[in-house]
């Protein structure tokens, strides 16, 4: 396999999301509905959420925790704002203060007790959704100012057919491009995946594995605070408790985009479309009439379907190729 067949799978996905778009906007134009609601409340948050998930995998790890991270970020958010009594920049900021707190926590426990990743990240779920409940504000509808509204519901660029780019999806394409650069272009990038290539060699080699590692758990934890900011804004909801099947989705985002599971290989690119995707299809089969446990079946046969062909690829792509 070489980076031609690997650029042949981005376009599939490319083709992928446009048949989907393609539907979803045939199924708005007949209904009167529109697909703008599915770019607020979920590409926004999920791609994130996957996009810190991705740096995470490409090093050889996994945060099953992000939903809980999320929820408990909310519940701070409100928290601060409606009972402390705090200006809401300033509760975003602590929320955003506390979702990279948790990402640290995980990291730490990864790197510095050699718990594997997911049995820790699954503990640490249990805890962070623990104190979000005893933070007391799940549930709730916080009182939210206009300019916090417009990040999630602002009509910033028409998109035809009564769609809309919100401020948070434009956000998330920004961090997106971002975040290709520093996986390709820099040394954290190239240093994550060595981690997860081979991680006693990049010890021999010198690379910081343990500070990498709380680092990119880090990142993963900001992103989650990003994403609950995302979430509130969009719903004007806290949510009282972690999203349901979030971190299914966000695995099966960052698997289908072509990211290894077990560490060496990332792309940034790939997540990006296979959120697209995976939010199109949601869409799609909602619309359709399909039951939200129907869904999230099908969610589970992709990310099996994900897993099987990601392990079987990827494990044939020589590391030049990407």
């Amino acid at each position: 396999m070489n980076a031609g067949l690997l650029r042949t799978r981005e376009a599939v996905l490319a083709l992928a999301a446009l048949l989907l778009l393609t539907r979803a906007i045939i199924a708005a134009e007949l209904t009167g509905s529109s697909a703008a609601a599915l770019a607020t409340s979920y590409w926004a948050p999920v791609g994130v959420i996957a996009l810190g998930l991705t740096f995470v995998v490409s090093a050889g790890r996994l945060d099953v925790s992000l939903g809980a991270i999320l929820a408990l970020c909310a519940a701070v958010l409100a928290g601060l704002s409606e009972n402390a009594g705090w200006p809401l920049a300033l509760a975003a900021a602590g929320a955003l203060a506390v979702g990279g707190a948790a990402g640290m926590f995980n990291g730490a426990v990864t790197a510095m007790l050699r718990i594997p990743s997911f049995w820790g990240t699954l503990a640490s779920a249990l805890l962070f959704t623990g104190i979000a409940m005893a933070i007391g504000t799940g549930g709730t509808r916080p009182a939210l100012s206009d300019g916090f509204l417009a990040l999630g519901q602002g009509e910033w660029i028409p998109a035809g057919f009564g769609a809309f780019l919100t401020p948070s999806v434009l956000l998330w394409i920004a961090l997106t491009a971002g975040g290709g650069l520093v996986l390709r272009r820099t040394w954290m990038g190239r240093y994550a995946e060595c981690i997860g290539e081979n991680e006693t060699a990049a010890r021999f080699a010198a690379i910081p594995v343990r500070r990498l590692t709380i680092g990119l758990f880090t990142l993963s934890g900001l992103a989650c605070g990003l994403a609950a900011l995302f979430t509130v804004s969009a719903r004007e909801l806290i949510p009282i408790h972690t999203f349901p099947g979030l971190e299914l989705d966000a695995i099966a985002c960052v698997l289908l985009g072509g990211t290894r599971l077990r560490g060496g290989r990332g792309c940034v690119e790939g997540t990006f479309l296979a959120v697209v995707i995976l939010g199109l299809a949601r869409y799609n089969l909602e619309h359709a009439g399909f039951a939200q446990p129907h869904v999230a079946a099908a969610v589970g046969l992709l990310l099996v379907a994900a897993a099987i062909v990601n392990e079987r690829i990827m494990d044939r792509t020589p590391l030049d190729a990407l």
